[in-house]
């Protein structure tokens, strides 16, 4: 019921390639609303965040990968 897609190479805030996960839910009609839209309030340029999502079966966790990114930086 859940669908994941990642745009890493979104301009985000002045931001070259910072990248954005959005998340839609299959509605009563079977079409797909966007439910929300993530971002990294500290995210840089060239994070690449959402290069790659994965969602588990009943859409409760997310992954996100952001391989332009540093931990503690």
């Amino acid at each position: 019921n859940y669908l994941v897609a990642g745009v890493p190479y979104k301009e985000i805030n002045g931001r070259s390639k910072a990248g954005v996960v959005y998340v839609f839910r299959k509605n009563s009609s079977d079409d797909y609303q966007q439910v929300d839209r993530i971002i990294l309030s500290n995210g840089k340029a060239d994070d690449n965040f959402g290069y790659s999502v994965s969602i588990n079966d009943d859409g409760s966790y997310i992954a996100i990968g952001s391989p332009g990114s540093s931990i503690g930086q």
